[in-house]
């Protein structure tokens, strides 16, 4: 009896040993491609969960919470006459142009290494990351009319209703600045946000937290930050889709983005993607991904469907995707070019020599 005892003693011993190294596995190196298809993730029920108030500094007293403004439409004329504003980081202008002609209207001179903007009925607003403030430009005659200070190093932007939110990316902040008397208050809740994406019903800013490694919803109108969600290493680039069904971040130095269904409320997937991920938009048809992928020098497909990259697109540096129609408009910061790509045949069709340093396009609405 004794040997069989130590037999079941031993085997014992084994299987706890067994259990201790899978179990540490799971912790270390989690799965990334749950079970869940991009269909079934279309299909999940709306989960309600409660949101809890964050902790607020305010520089300025908070104005009464405003209602969200009519929804804007949301499609952009693909005739001839579309017109589009191309920031250049390096000669600190942005170029008016007709993209159907090729053709530049105007030079706007703006302020130091501008990043992003953001255009709305209102006017066009600029980020200058070297010059620590926004240029605000009257579209009607194409000048900067005021400059805003804001906090250290702008990069995402976006205007709703009245106010203009600002990602101040070395401050760990969000400037909120009054359009009309230029009166500021923070959002301290957010480490290091880079690029934001805003909800057709504009009461959701999905902010990339780069510090923290997380997606950040933030409720614009009460200044409250709804919620954190985990996603890959140092996101930079965010975007919703048209449906309102999925936003995808892009990790920069994980080289990967994240992919996360609303109603599911965390990551449902990491795709690897290729080096440096830097900017993210959707398809048409929302069931493919396109990711400038700066360090590898090229535009990565991703398919949602298959969760895998379909096709990797060579072009130099590229910092930005803008999807007009059925083409896609990527901006080469090195080649000095936007390169206009197929979307149905994923190929290169067409270029835009533009200025210094491309680095984002503002799509402007002319009906």
């Amino acid at each position: 009896q004794h040997p069989i005892k130590k037999k079941l003693f031993i085997t014992g011993i084994i299987l706890l040993f067994l259990v201790f190294v899978v179990a540490n596995i799971m912790v270390f190196f989690p799965t990334v491609i749950p079970p869940l298809s991009f269909k079934q993730l279309q299909e999940l029920p709306i989960q309600q969960q409660p949101q809890q108030p964050a902790q607020q500094t305010v520089t300025q007293p908070s104005p009464t919470p405003i209602s969200p403004p009519p929804q804007e439409p949301t499609t952009v004329p693909t005739g001839p006459g579309t017109k589009a504003y191309v920031v250049h980081q390096l000669s600190n202008e942005v170029w008016y142009m007709n993209l159907d002609e090729k053709t530049m209207l105007e030079r706007i001179p703006v302020g130091g290494f501008p990043s992003y903007g953001f255009w709305d009925e209102d006017g066009l607003y600029i980020s200058n990351t070297k010059d620590d403030a926004i240029d605000i430009i009257d579209t009607f005659r194409n000048e900067v009319t005021d400059t805003v200070p804001v906090g250290e190093t702008p990069q995402g932007i976006a205007a709703i209703g009245g106010e203009i939110f600002v990602a101040n990316t070395n401050d760990d902040t969000i400037s909120v600045i009054n359009k009309k008397t230029k009166e500021q208050e923070l959002i301290k809740q957010i480490k290091h946000p880079t690029q934001m994406a805003l909800n057709k019903k504009k009461d959701r800013l999905y902010v990339a937290s780069a510090f923290s490694n997380r997606l950040s919803i933030v409720n614009p109108f009460i200044r409250n930050l709804v919620k954190n969600i985990e996603v890959g290493v140092t996101p930079e680039g965010v975007a919703i889709d048209e449906s309102e069904t999925f936003v995808v971040t892009t990790n920069k130095d994980s080289n990967d983005i994240s992919m996360i269904p609303l109603k599911l409320g965390k990551e449902s997937h990491r795709i690897p993607v290729g080096i440096t991920p830097v900017y993210v938009a959707f398809g048409p048809d929302n069931g493919v991904v396109y990711v400038a992928n700066k360090d590898a020098n090229e535009v990565a497909v991703v398919s949602l469907n298959t969760v895998k990259v379909i096709k990797r697109i060579p072009i130099d540096a590229p910092t930005s995707i803008t999807l007009i129609g059925e083409n896609m408009y990527v901006t080469s910061y090195t080649k000095n070019k936007i390169f206009v790509i197929d979307t149905k045949r994923l190929k290169i069709i067409d270029d835009i020599s533009v200025g210094l340093g491309p680095f984002s396009i503002v799509l402007k609405n002319t009906d």
